[in-house]
């Protein structure tokens, strides 16, 4: 019998979904329109009263009210699919102030919005953090919006595409990982895409990230890394730890602007959505993700869609940016966590 972690090594090519959808057109559209929707909650942030959650960690009306708009354009649109998210609707359910702010942010009304589909069974799923970063948000940092179609090849769950919201950065970048393809979309010009399947880029602002050489990139002499304490690599530059979210970390890395990110693993694994969509990004911009130890690894499976699914004995999880040595920063990081774990 074969062990878990043969069976994953050996089944986790993407063949299958490449079989499974050999075009995204359509789920491209969606994610382009839905963040056109997103874009209009995202601007009344400011004005948005702060509530508490059951686990009493910080939540906004805009973090439910993406939620539902995102459930309800998916809805419409591949009713099929599944939305693997963040927040629950209890908080909604128990808290009227917090459901009467989060109407008036949406144009429909607010009908168990996000639990309809928690029956249905589906080889695809999406995954949502409506807002990666919401102490970030509230301390006039960055934040991340991030969504990611997930395929699998009937058993595990790999990001095929993956939008990341960076209202703060005024940008969109919009990750094909089976085209190995990274744009990055004024938030500003998002009226102008997603009119048709296939959107054309502008030459100036929106930028096919696997088109640039490294050097023209400006890719940073900087680090990053969220979870734990402050520490270095040896003969590497010292880590910047950057608030808030890993969703913006894992931006960051996309872009060029980081050499790396190390997510520590205190549990040994993590929700999806708080990395399903940077996953994505990291990849489609010819970056890697790997734990420590180089293994890659699942964002879900069929039966627990919520959570990475990592090797045993993982300990963090490490993205670089295109044209780093993966494999040495691996060595560097299991080096460190020898030392000072994370």
């Amino acid at each position: 019998m074969r062990s878990e972690s043969f069976i994953l090594a050996e089944e986790a090519s993407l063949g299958f979904a490449i079989c499974c959808f050999p075009s995204l057109d359509k789920e491209r559209s969606f994610c382009l329109r839905t963040a056109r929707r997103v874009d209009n909650i995202c601007r009344r942030i400011p004005q948005l009263q702060t509530f508490m959650k059951s686990d009493e960690s910080p939540v906004t009306a805009a973090d439910i009210a993406i939620q539902a708009t995102v459930f309800r354009e998916l809805s419409n649109t591949f009713s099929e699919d599944l939305l693997v998210a963040e927040e629950d609707i209890a908080d909604l359910v128990k808290n009227r102030p917090l459901f009467e702010a989060v109407q008036e942010l949406v144009d429909f009304g607010l009908d168990n919005p996000f639990l309809a589909n928690a029956c249905k069974e589906s080889l695809r799923w999406w995954t949502l953090d409506p807002i990666d970063g919401t102490k970030g948000l509230l301390s006039g940092s960055d934040f991340a919006v991030g969504l990611a179609l997930i395929g699998t090849n009937e058993r595990f769950g790999f990001p095929l595409l993956g939008t990341l919201m960076l209202p703060k950065q005024g940008v969109l970048l919009l990750a094909d990982v089976l085209e190995s393809k990274l744009e990055v979309i004024p938030i500003k010009e998002l009226e102008q895409y997603g009119t048709s399947p296939k959107t054309e880029q502008n030459e100036n602002e929106c930028t096919a990230m696997e088109s640039l050489p490294l050097k023209a990139k400006g890719l940073a002499d900087d680090w990053h890394f969220s979870g734990g304490k402050h520490f270095s690599l040896p003969g590497r530059p010292s880590w910047t730890p950057l608030c808030c979210g890993s969703l913006v970390k894992y931006a960051a890395v996309a872009q060029g602007q980081a050499f790396a990110l190390v997510q520590s693993l205190p549990n040994g694994t993590a929700n999806s959505w708080d990395h399903a969509a940077g996953i994505a990004a990291v990849r489609a911009s010819g970056g890697k993700v790997t734990d420590e130890c180089g293994n890659d690894f699942a964002v879900g499976c069929l039966d627990n869609r919520d959570r990475l699914r990592l090797q045993p004995h993982s300990r963090a999880i490490v993205a670089s940016a295109r044209g780093m040595d993966h494999k040495e920063l691996c060595k560097d990081v299991r080096q460190a966590l020898e030392m000072r774990p994370l």
